[in-house]
């Protein structure tokens, strides 16, 4: 598990206490995983309108939307280790 799921708790037993409500909630985190892959399918652009004077910040946005469901993605692998 990544540390920053026990980011601002202050002692020992709180992220103790934490880890096992997260480890209670995998299936719920699992069913979260899934929604926001599902989310990630939908953002596929199949055609560009370069005609559209907005089509770079529609690319910017839908980039910005996947890098940060990527993050979400990370974050909710439990049995992911931190890397240092």
């Amino acid at each position: 598990m990544i540390s920053a799921w026990f980011k601002n708790l202050k002692t020992e037993g709180e992220k103790k206490a934490f880890g096992q409500q997260l480890r209670n909630s995998v299936e719920v985190l699992e069913r979260l995983q899934d929604l926001i892959k599902e989310d990630m399918k939908s953002w596929e652009i199949t055609e560009y309108n370069y005609s559209n004077p907005s089509w770079a910040y529609q690319q910017a946005h839908i980039n910005g939307q996947r890098s940060y469901a990527s993050k979400l993605l990370k974050l909710l692998n439990l049995d992911q280790k931190e890397t240092k």
